[in-house]
Parts: C-alpha cells; sequence; structure tokens
C-alpha cells in the first residue's frame, strides 16, 4: 500500500493522526500522554502506519506494544483494539 503526506490511499487518517487516536487510548487507561516520549512516539507512528495497512484488508487489528513507557509501577503495555469505523471517525 502507498502512503501519502496525507494518508493513505483511501483518504483516511493520516498515521499522525492515527497515533494520536492510541497516545488518547493510552492516556485514558493508564494516565500517561506518550505524546511527551519520543521513542514511544516513534513507535506510536510505526503501529499507527501498521494499523492503517491492516484495515485496508480486515475488518480489525489490534496494536499491542509490550513496554512502551513505564513508571514507578514498572512497565506499562499498550493493548488497543481499532476498528475500520474507528478510523473512518478520526
Amino acid at each position: 500500500m502507498s502512503e501519502s503526506a496525507g494518508g493513505s490511499r483511501s483518504g483516511g487518517p493520516s498515521p499522525q493522526a492515527v497515533a494520536a487516536y492510541l497516545a488518547d487510548e493510552f492516556r485514558d487507561r493508564e494516565g500517561i500522554d506518550l505524546r511527551r516520549d519520543e521513542r514511544a512516539w516513534a513507535q506510536l507512528q510505526q503501529a499507527a502506519r501498521r494499523v492503517i495497512a491492516d484495515l485496508d484488508r480486515r475488518p480489525v487489528t489490534n496494536v499491542n506494544l509490550p513496554c512502551i513507557t513505564s513508571d514507578a509501577a514498572g512497565p506499562r503495555h499498550l493493548d488497543v483494539t481499532v476498528t475500520r469505523g474507528i478510523l473512518a471517525g478520526l
């Protein structure tokens, strides 16, 4: 699948928008904003590109990033299910 600066061929959301959605989901669940962690943000952007590609082929995909960050309580993991419907709303 080819991507342009504006997102996928199908005119869907950009990887930045999908990464922001994933960061929001993580913040809502864990109370940690991954946008402030350069390494975690880079991982989210890479995962967002996979989400866009996966949802071109199937109706649902899962993003599982173990140990995306850590805090005093220990490592934190991102596990988010994304559907075509969610993607269309971004």
